[in-house]
């Protein structure tokens, strides 16, 4: 984390803030944390199908699970929006100030947070979340969408990403092992706190 904010801190204002408008364009904290805790809800649920085998939960046993899964999910969120997201979104900006000159890091930032940039974001999310993998942008953006990716600029952004998403889920990865034990530790204290 210290080599991300010593990157940050050396680029010129214009830079951190380009690389700030990019980060939170692409990366969207408050989808990111929102699609975590949807999934981490997901697989506590798959969790406790699995350890139930079809038994059917006594009514304390509902209470205690559902005091576990709020709790759990409290902790994850606070950990996420305090260590994960920062973090995530500390590397991206690093990413594009290390690499990328100011006024590359200007085009983007145009681009991303420009109304063709948002909607090829939702056709990347919508992509990933459906598992199809193909990107199919709104027909009245795919000019400039075009125009973008085609740029020099977009076939830079395009081949460092290759980079980028593989050290951003590996973070992601090291994130959820470290915090599990705090997750672990305040679902047990609410079950304890519901006997």
């Amino acid at each position: 984390m210290i080599s991300y904010l010593v990157i940050l801190a050396s680029a010129s204002p214009t830079a951190q803030a380009a690389a700030v408008q990019i980060a939170q364009a692409t990366f969207q904290p408050e989808r990111a944390t929102a699609d975590a805790l949807a999934q981490w809800d997901a697989q506590f649920d798959a969790g406790v199908t699995r350890a139930s085998a079809g038994r059917k939960m006594t009514a304390d046993q509902e209470i205690r699970k559902n005091r576990a899964k709020a709790a759990g999910k409290a902790e994850l969120s606070q950990q996420l929006k305090t260590v994960a997201i920062p973090k995530m979104m500390s590397l991206i900006e690093a990413e594009y100030i290390q690499n990328y000159s100011e006024s590359e890091l200007q085009e983007a930032a145009a681009f991303w947070t420009s109304s063709a940039g948002v909607a090829f974001t939702a056709a990347m999310q919508d992509a990933i979340k459906n598992g199809t993998g193909r990107i199919v942008p709104p027909a009245e953006h795919s000019a400039a969408i075009g125009r973008y990716l085609s740029s020099a600029t977009g076939r830079k952004e395009s081949a460092r990403s290759a980079i980028l998403r593989p050290a951003l889920a590996k973070e992601m990865g090291l994130f959820m092992q470290q915090v599990q034990p705090k997750v672990d530790a305040r679902m047990k204290a609410a079950m304890a706190a519901a006997s």
